[in-house]
């Protein structure tokens, strides 16, 4: 009964990541970043991957290989809208682009 007051971001098995701007879980910075509540060009994306290399690789042979795969997707995910960010792109064309993705990951 007491872990349904908990929030779902403490509850998840993700590496956790500390930057300045944020600290908590892999998935849910990703949830954040979507929905735009987490500037991505605030945060320090080389320490972000030093964390999140080196919780792949103390998660060897503790969790299992397709939710280690998930954890890649999610950083491969963060590492593409922090390129978008890079390069200019007309607001409609990034518009399109993105709702085409969000719904590739509804399927």
């Amino acid at each position: 009964m007491a872990e349904a007051l908990v929030p779902e971001a403490a509850m998840s098995d993700a590496p956790a990541l500390s930057v300045e701007g944020f600290e908590g879980p892999l998935d849910f910075l990703l949830e954040m970043v979507r929905r735009h509540r987490v500037d991505l060009g605030r945060l320090s994306i080389v320490t972000l991957t030093d964390q999140f290399v080196a919780a792949l690789e103390a998660s060897a042979g503790r969790v299992p290989l397709e939710r280690r795969t998930a954890w890649v997707v999610m950083a491969s995910d963060l590492i593409l809208l922090r390129s978008q960010l890079l390069t200019p792109a007309s607001r409609p064309r990034r518009r399109r682009r993105n709702r085409r993705r969000s719904a590739a990951w509804r399927c």
